[in-house]
């Protein structure tokens, strides 16, 4: 009963409430108008922590995108994939490279190819992939990217893979300090005379559908690249191929990803979910406001409503633009 009534006091206008719920009254406005400085603020910090405390961004959101892409992986019906050890450096000694030889691509300047970092951690494969992404803080922005790549999302939804890789590595591309993303997929080799050839999956390059698969010039290995633009950074990756080489395989972790690591590491969603809230709340008001008692209507308490709405509709796409400069989209 009690809950009845102050739903009733604060969203439906009556005699109760003299025809003016209280959620759009001034003194309540100015309190949303305080909760909406409050969430600015977080957000901010996150944004800040995220650009500045590199060594916590590159703790953390390995073990976050590892538990997105299981997350991807459940809704189309895969086993998940568990961390590989191995995979991590491998993934850990590209980001590297990237960062310190200021290029972002499968490929290095000088010619070190994409599958040299598994075969030098020492990870031997039946199938292997890596994704690459940049100029990204928002993990669920890679994250989307990511899946909104079809190359991208091969790799992530592929029935193959059973392990993965994730690291991160700080430095400067194209005069600008950005953290470089290496997503690394593989299956660990079975005995030799157990294998069968295996093929890549498909072939793309620079965004756009190749009918012709790429070779590697030293092996006879088939992979596939591409490059995308994604929502909040720029893509690079879906390289596949197969490898007939047998070793041992390696140790692997499962992924453990707490609520509070993740929403540290998506700054921008959490700021979405939380106005998405607010909104809801105060979109709500404003309609039984205005259409319970059409007759009377008291324009302050709308204005209140609309004023609220609009702040919190402009602080989403600030917000954005916080984000897409950090990010440095191209």
């Amino acid at each position: 009963m009690k809950g009845i009534h102050l739903l009733k006091k604060y969203f439906i206008p009556g005699e109760h409430n003299d025809h003016k719920p209280h959620m759009l009254r001034t003194e309540v406005a100015m309190f949303f108008f305080a909760v909406i400085l409050l969430v600015e603020m977080v957000f901010l910090l996150q944004v800040a922590i995220l650009h500045s405390n590199t060594g916590y961004f590159a703790q953390v959101l390995p073990s976050v995108i590892a538990g997105l892409t299981n997350d991807n992986r459940q809704v189309d019906n895969l086993p998940g994939l568990r961390v590989n050890e191995v995979l991590q450096r491998a993934a850990q000694m590209k980001a590297d490279d990237m960062a310190q030889k200021g290029y972002f691509a499968h490929n290095s300047p000088d010619g070190i190819t994409p599958w040299h970092w598994i075969d030098e951690a020492g990870y031997a494969y039946e199938y292997a992939g890596e994704n690459l992404a940049i100029n990204f803080i928002d993990s669920s922005d890679v994250n989307k990217a990511w899946m909104d790549s079809p190359a991208h999302r091969k790799n992530i939804l592929n029935a193959n893979f059973t392990e993965i890789g994730i690291a991160t590595a700080n430095g400067v591309y194209e005069g600008k300090e950005t953290t470089f993303i290496v997503q690394v997929f593989g299956r660990p080799a079975k005995k030799a005379e157990e294998k069968k050839p295996i093929v890549a999956v498909s072939a793309q390059e620079n965004g756009k559908e190749d009918g012709q698969p790429v070779v590697a010039p030293e092996e006879d290995k088939e992979v596939t690249m591409g490059q995308e633009i994604g929502a909040v950074g720029e893509v690079n990756g879906a390289f596949t191929q197969s490898n007939e080489v047998a070793r041992v395989n390696p140790t692997t972790v499962p992924i453990e990803t707490s609520f509070i690591k993740k929403a540290m590491t998506m700054p921008r969603l959490m700021n979405a979910y939380l106005y998405g809230v607010l909104l809801t709340i105060i979109s709500l008001a404003l309609v039984l406001k205005v259409f319970i008692k059409i007759k009377i209507q008291h324009s302050q308490l709308i204005a209140n409503g609309v004023m609220l709405l609009i702040i919190m509709a402009t602080a989403l796409v600030i917000n954005q633009k916080i984000v897409l400069a950090y990010g440095n989209i191209v």
